[in-house]
């Protein structure tokens, strides 16, 4: 009796110390950008909150040390603005990326169990290979025998000269 009454009073503890988790969005949630030297980015986010939550925003990964907020913390969620100057120069071709984040910030001092809600939005900054580079992908539909197949045939110029792509499917069969 003892022992269930212990466990009762540890449970009843512990729920009081539990702080409620609300939902947490960040919009937009994906951007994409060719890469120019010294090009400046400016985007406008918002987010999504409850009344009591407090949100910090931050910025994580590539480039992360290029991010300029005017807000740095929310209160109930709204909007704020970064801004992003890129470098001259990027050696490692390929997509690179930056994102953008808001997390529910949590009183340490209050002594609860918690957790923290983070969402983030990625900002994906394509570098240009050097030379001629093309990422080709190749898609179709499932048919039955006897009914027409369609192909579609995807070519991205990811490389800093252009390039002029012409396609040619060729099925043969066993017969």
């Amino acid at each position: 009796m003892k022992k269930g009454i212990l466990v009762l009073l540890v449970i009843s503890v512990f729920l009081l110390n539990l702080q409620l988790v609300l939902p947490l969005g960040i919009s937009p949630a994906i951007q994409y950008v060719d890469f120019q030297p010294g090009l400046e980015l400016e985007y406008s986010f918002k987010v999504y909150a409850g009344s009591e939550q407090t949100i910090e925003v931050y910025s994580e990964g590539e480039f992360s040390e290029l991010v300029k907020f005017d807000k740095k913390e929310l209160k109930g969620g709204g909007g704020f603005s970064v801004k992003i100057k890129l470098p001259q120069e990027i050696e490692i071709p390929g997509k690179h990326v930056l994102l953008i984040g808001a997390r529910e910030k949590i009183d340490a001092a209050a002594g609860s169990i918690g957790t923290s809600v983070v969402v983030r939005a990625p900002i994906f900054i394509q570098v240009p290979y050097p030379g001629k580079y093309a990422e080709i992908s190749l898609s179709t539909n499932n048919a039955n025998v006897g009914e027409p197949v369609k192909f579609e045939v995807s070519v991205a110029s990811m490389g800093k000269e252009p390039i002029l792509a012409t396609t040619n499917i060729e099925i043969y069969s066993e017969k």
